[in-house]
């Protein structure tokens, strides 16, 4: 869910493709939105406790920098891994892995969400 928040939040209102595979072993999604983006040298420490790309009044307070850095500790729990490409004033995408643990039967798919039905998730 942080991966989703952070795309609406950085993502210019712009539609975020969520894109899912599987293969015999693992099971990956990639999330990629339009906006910000992140400059290479802070593409490693974001995932860091207390690290923000983000900084300037427009984006003061929107976040304490535990986001990524629970995501990393989550996924590391499960054997998992993340990783983002980034090019500021483009965007970004964060891709995820974990093991499978069944057999895949779900398909690859492709999701578009577009921001405004965000709002409708966080009020349910």
């Amino acid at each position: 869910m942080n991966l989703l928040t952070n795309a609406n939040k950085y993502g210019s209102g712009k539609p975020i493709v969520i894109q899912t595979r599987v293969n015999s072993d693992m099971v990956s999604v990639s999330l990629r939105y339009h906006g910000i983006g992140i400059a290479k040298p802070d593409l490693t420490r974001i995932f860091d406790r207390f690290e923000c790309a983000v900084s300037g009044k427009d984006f003061s307070g929107l976040g304490l920098g535990l986001g990524l850095f629970i995501v990393t500790q989550l996924l590391e729990a499960h054997q998992g891994k993340i990783k983002v490409e980034s090019e500021v004033g483009v965007g970004s995408q964060f891709t995820f892995a974990i093991p499978a643990i069944i057999p895949p039967m779900i398909p690859n798919v492709v999701y578009k969400i577009l921001p405004e039905c965000l709002d409708e998730v966080r009020r349910s």
